[in-house]
């Protein structure tokens, strides 16, 4: 069909100027279609609608805001003031290999109390500090796989070592399965209570040989386990 065929002109309500509004940039509003309507020869004529391109897009300025946006919710960043005593400070002591102890989380302060406590009860001792808070001591001997008085005397250092941590505020929270020692490197974890307790009783007691309890550093409940004894087993 060739142009000649057939006439345009726009049906009724709409209007070549209604159809440059909808083109224009900036127009409030404009119809998603038009009438049109067709003439064929012969004088049948046939309407219908065709669709109206929408208006060109054109991007506000970075400055002006679209009323039709909606708002951003943002959420307001407060900096938490820091605060002594708002935290939970632990710290933990590892027993690796035979002859070191490893002390993560103390403050320098409390490291020279252990290492004075250490050289107390223990000869030729070595500190060495590897890392960011994180100090290790080398022992001499194997104090962890040793028997007899030498094991004693192992155990009254780590007995030491636990009451100077009392003494100054450090709470043991969970000691580890000895065991698993050649296994894993058994490790004890205290918390900060804060609570000064000098002169605090530890000790230590274990089983040695098939018949026998061995006190280690507890002289003061010698009458005590004395009396448990005797209530308890008989044969004395």
């Amino acid at each position: 069909m060739n142009q000649s065929a057939f006439s345009y002109r726009p049906g009724p309500g709409s209007s070549t100027g209604a159809a440059l509004r909808a083109s224009s940039p900036g127009s409030a509003s404009s119809p998603s279609s038009r009438p049109v309507s067709l003439t064929y020869p012969g004088g049948v004529a046939s309407t219908f609608d065709i669709p109206v391109d929408p208006p060109p897009y054109t991007a506000l300025p970075a400055h002006e805001e679209s009323s039709n946006s909606l708002p951003v919710a943002t959420t307001p960043t407060t900096e938490v003031p820091f605060q002594s005593g708002s935290f939970t400070q632990m710290c933990c002591m590892t027993l690796r290999n035979d002859d070191k102890i490893v002390f993560t989380g103390l403050e320098t302060g409390m490291i020279h109390k252990i290492h004075t406590t250490i050289e107390r009860n223990w000869d030729n001792s070595k500190k060495e500090c590897t890392g960011a808070n994180t100090y290790k001591f080398k022992l001499s001997g194997v104090p962890w796989s040793t028997f007899g008085p030498a094991a004693v005397k192992a155990r009254s250092l780590f007995l030491a070592i636990l009451r100077v941590m009392a003494e100054n505020g450090w709470s043991l929270l969970q000691a580890p399965d000895m065991a698993t020692f050649s296994v894993v490197q058994p490790t004890y974890y205290f918390e900060f209570k804060g609570i000064v307790n000098p002169g605090v009783t530890i000790f230590a007691m274990s089983y040695c040989c098939q018949n026998m309890i061995r006190i280690i550093d507890g002289p003061e409940v010698l009458s005590l386990v004395h009396k448990a004894i005797a209530t308890h087993w008989p044969h004395g």
